[in-house]
């Protein structure tokens, strides 16, 4: 398998991190994870929007333009001989060296392609088991919205789902209401309209999450940005937690409030047929 570090193929095994690495040493960067379906990238230009945000946040100076990331991926996925479908990872990080304060503002980055089954977003029969995990809030603040690389509070939340044997678990903000899980952002169903936490609550700027709402207003169903209470979990008719790699996945079991998955099914086909 191959890769692309700071704009040159190379194979995985010859990649090497120096142990002075920024992103190693304090999480100084950010991701972005980018569905390639049918040998396109639907997405793209809203994950780029996104991401050159975020670089201009943690003022990182950006290392590509959108052109030639782009180029750089669809060279990257023939190497690996990925023909369909593929989960891809940009990780921007600062380089040079220096403690807290950093010695330059310029950034590397490295992208990966990893091919997925299937094809498309699948709704499975099966829907998840989730809760609330309530170990730790998560701020809100400007950086609430990047995908930066230090994670520390989801791989906390999904060490606890693992030990539950859930499939999933809902953060909580510094507010105790509802941000998102642990890699998805969340929509309830609820009185005859969709309800999903405003970025301003702390949750991710999700880029599915951008196109289910656009998607939904589309085809006529009424949508809220507006926070969502630990109470309302068990008042929604569904629940689902989008991501750019799975798309919609719906909640069978929340805490003990079972929900059901009509309107995911029928936005799921909406976005396939998009895509």
């Amino acid at each position: 398998m191959y890769a692309v570090i700071n704009g040159r193929i190379s194979t995985k095994a010859d990649i090497s991190i120096p142990l002075t690495n920024r992103s190693f040493r304090y999480g100084d960067g950010l991701f972005e994870s980018i569905r390639m379906a049918g040998a396109r990238l639907p997405f793209l230009a809203t994950h780029l929007e996104r991401l050159f945000k975020g670089m201009a946040l943690l003022q990182l100076q950006a290392p590509f333009d959108g052109h030639t990331v782009e180029d750089q991926i669809m060279e990257l996925a023939v190497a690996n001989r990925i023909g369909g479908e593929a989960r891809i990872r940009i990780t921007v990080y600062r380089e040079g060296t220096g403690f807290y304060s950093p010695d330059t503002l310029e950034a590397g980055y490295l992208i990966e392609a990893d091919p997925l089954k299937g094809k498309g977003f699948d709704m499975t029969d099966k829907g998840l088991h989730i809760d609330i995990f309530k170990d730790h809030l998560k701020p809100v603040n400007a950086l609430s919205a990047l995908k930066t690389n230090n994670s520390m509070l989801f791989v906390l939340a999904s060490i606890w789902k693992d030990q539950q044997k859930l499939d999933d678990a809902l953060i909580l903000n510094a507010n105790g209401r509802i941000a998102e899980a642990t890699s998805s952002n969340v929509f309830l169903y609820l009185h005859e309209k969709l309800i999903t936490p405003p970025v301003s609550e702390g949750c991710v700027e999700g880029v599915m999450r951008r196109e289910i709402i656009q998607l939904a207003m589309h085809t006529g169903i009424p949508v809220e940005e507006s926070p969502v209470q630990t109470g309302e979990l068990t008042q929604a008719r569904e629940i689902w937690l989008t991501n750019a790699i799975q798309g919609i996945q719906w909640v069978e079991k929340c805490q003990n409030h079972r929900g059901s998955n009509h309107l995911a099914r029928e936005l799921s086909y909406h976005l396939n047929n998009y895509i």
